[in-house]
Order: C-alpha cells, then structure tokens, then sequence
C-alpha cells in the first residue's frame, strides 16, 4: 500500500467531512468570516483551520473534538513548536462547541484588519448568540443535519 504525503493526506482530510469542522464552518459562514482555510500544512504538521493575514501574521484554529481526549500533553508540544519555529500563533476550541467558542471567534475577529467589513456585524451575531444560546444551538444542529447529508452523499 502506497502511503500519503502530509499534503496529499491534507487534500483528503478536506474531502472528508467532521461534524465539528461543518459545525465551525457554519459558524464561521453565519458571521460572514471568510478567507479561513482547511487543513494546511505547516511544517510536520496538518492544522484544522489556518488564518493567514501575512507572511509573518499567521493564526492556527484547532478544534478539540473526541480525537484529542488524553492527549493534551502532545497538544501543548505541538502548540509550542508550531508558535516557536513556525511562528503560528494557535487557539484551540472544544467540540461539542461551549462558550470558548464565542471567545475564540473574537479573538479571530481581531486577527482582520481593524477596517475589516464585517466586523460589526461578526461581533453582534456572536453577542446575540452569547444572550440567547438557543439560537447558537440551532445553528450548530443545523451544521449536524448538513454534516450528515454531505457524509450521505460522498459514500
């Protein structure tokens, strides 16, 4: 069996459909951020999103789903040689999705240039949805049912 370069497998994994990368990208779509990109390659390393403002500017999502349970301690080593060789800044956000999520969509948010268009309109959706968590929810089990039909469609 022929195995995969980190680039081929990244080229898969973007074919391949996780309930929390549809979930986050829903998300991501509903605060209309845009220019986010799917399992790069950097270094070693598949990231699941990567921000890429410059050259030097660069911010790596990560989402925590059921694969990262007990591995925090090679999470951390990651992180760090991700931000020290590679100059990546990382955030990580815990799937099922909770409150660190409306954080770390700021902290994304303040990654764009301060004139960025969508700014106000981002950081309203997610203070609507921090005062009313049952429209957030909604948005996330509509990411579910749109998760499943794509995951039906691709066998």
């Amino acid at each position: 069996m022929e195995t995969m370069t980190k680039s081929e497998f990244a080229s898969f994994l973007n074919r391949s459909c996780f309930e929390s990368e549809i979930a986050f990208e829903v998300i991501l779509n509903k605060c209309r951020i845009r220019g986010i990109k799917r399992n790069k390659v950097i270094g070693p390393f598949i990231v699941d999103y990567l921000l890429k403002v410059s050259r030097k500017k660069r911010l790596a999502i990560e989402i925590d789903g059921s694969f990262h349970r007990g591995r925090k301690v090679q999470d951390e080593i990651r992180q760090d040689i991700l931000t020290n060789r590679y100059n990546v800044q990382v955030i990580r956000v815990s799937y099922p999705f909770g409150p660190d999520l409306f954080g770390a969509l700021r902290e994304i948010i303040n990654w764009y240039s301060p004139k960025w268009k969508n700014r106000e309109f981002a950081l309203s959706r997610i203070s609507a949805w921090e005062m009313n968590p049952g429209m957030f929810f909604a948005h996330c089990s509509h990411a579910k049912e749109t998760g499943k039909r794509l995951r039906k469609n691709a066998r």
